[in-house]
């Protein structure tokens, strides 16, 4: 009995080593990856990728634009597939690369995972920080509906080769941020995208601008002058633009999300932070309302709506700084495996190809080819430090702060 229990003992022990022993390597494993993400030649490779996959992608736009002419239908329902072999990039690399958690929590009631992926729908997102946008990208990947992700955006985007350029291709609204252009571009263009052939995901910031505590306080002064509710945590919405947004869509837009994100304690989402694979936790409660219950028929009313709107995001917002959560259940999104596929074809198509020719070209001693590649490869990085300058908050416009009067 004794020789019995002396060899259990010996095989509890040994399989706790066992697992003690897994539990070390693959510590060790996630490490070593930790630490090869974060070097800057490995930056550069997955950068380069994700541009010159966007650049080939635009080509493929470019050569799609005849269809326009003869079909405008076919023309988006092609464009729909083509982005997503581009944009799927985003969601791999906040959720898979960087190991982001995005969390989404609904009420019951609005039946999100029902109606989300079978109907338009304008989105109105709050903007605190960096990276809502990509966060946006990624739930609306786990919908199925990334290929109809629409966004009312910053003029100047569009220019950015690659990512801008595939918004200007699926016809983004965009703003000048100068009322008076914009009161008639902006209908002009959601007109254009009424007939869209699949359900869009219109997402709208009417804050216009990140948070900042600058802008905060000309956000405060504004609302008390015009005797109107102070925000805590968001700055003063743009009622003119909501209303004029809504008003050009409602008869193709059923419902109005309202979109609320929160950031748990830890590192600031930002896309240097998530090139370099620091890991974040997003926070993020829909609800859903029917347009034909939002008023329409003045700007007045249109405005009290979205100010009452924001006063419950401020409260959702403070209910998650005290909670590290917020008051409602979570929804089940599962991330897709699709993003990942696409990124490992674009590996196999762009990367490996390109070490196996720059060895062949180092064995041969082409110096000079390998210095053009060098450059290629210096000019991708220059376009991604670009597009992570875009984002920054540290370097936000000062839209909103040196005539928020005006713009409101």
């Amino acid at each position: 009995r004794v020789i019995e229990l002396e060899g259990e003992g010996l095989a509890i022990l040994s399989t706790h080593m066992a697992s003690r022993s897994c539990a070390s390597y693959h510590s060790s494993a996630r490490e070593f990856l930790v630490w090869l993400q974060r070097r800057r030649v490995v930056m550069l490779v997955m950068g380069s990728c994700f541009v010159l996959s966007g650049l080939i992608v635009n080509c493929l736009q470019l050569c799609s634009l005849p269809l326009y002419l003869l079909s405008r239908t076919a023309y988006r329902h092609v464009n729909t597939r083509l982005v997503y072999l581009h944009w799927s990039v985003l969601p791999w690399a906040m959720e898979t690369w960087a190991g982001y958690t995005i969390r989404a929590y609904a009420d019951p009631k609005y039946n999100m995972l029902k109606h989300c992926n079978m109907e338009s729908a304008l989105c109105v997102i709050n903007h605190r920080g960096d990276l809502e946008w990509m966060a946006g990208f990624c739930l609306i990947d786990r919908i199925g509906m990334l290929g109809g992700a629409k966004a009312i955006m910053k003029d100047v985007a569009k220019y950015i080769p690659g990512l801008g350029w595939t918004f200007l291709f699926m016809e983004y609204p965009t703003l000048k941020r100068n009322w008076k252009l914009d009161k008639d571009r902006i209908p002009a263009q959601c007109c254009q995208i009424k007939d869209y052939p699949v359900p869009m995901m219109i997402c709208f910031s009417p804050e216009g601008t990140r948070f900042t505590q600058e802008k905060y306080e000309k956000s405060v002064s504004f609302a008390k002058s015009r005797g109107l509710p102070v925000l805590k945590h968001h700055l003063f919405p743009h009622t003119r633009g909501f209303s004029c947004v809504l008003r050009a869509m409602k008869d193709v837009v059923p419902a109005v999300y309202d979109v609320t994100f929160a950031y748990r304690p830890g590192p600031e989402p930002s896309v240097m932070g998530m090139l370099n694979a620091v890991p974040c936790e997003i926070d993020c409660i829909f609800r859903r309302f029917l347009t034909a219950d939002i008023p329409t028929d003045s700007d007045e009313s249109s405005a009290k709506w979205l100010i009452k709107l924001y006063q419950e995001k401020d409260d959702l917002v403070a209910y998650h700084m005290r909670h590290g959560t917020f008051p409602a259940p979570e929804l089940h999104l599962p991330k897709r495996v699709w993003p990942s596929v696409v990124v490992a074809v674009w590996l196999t198509i762009l990367i490996v190809p390109v070490l196996v020719f720059c060895w062949q070209l180092i064995w041969n001693g082409a110096w000079l080819t390998l210095l053009l590649i060098a450059l290629l490869l210096l000019a991708c990085d220059r376009v991604l430090q670009m597009m992570a300058r875009l984002t920054e908050t540290a370097s936000a416009s000062r839209y909103g702060l040196d005539d928020f009067k005006k713009n409101r």
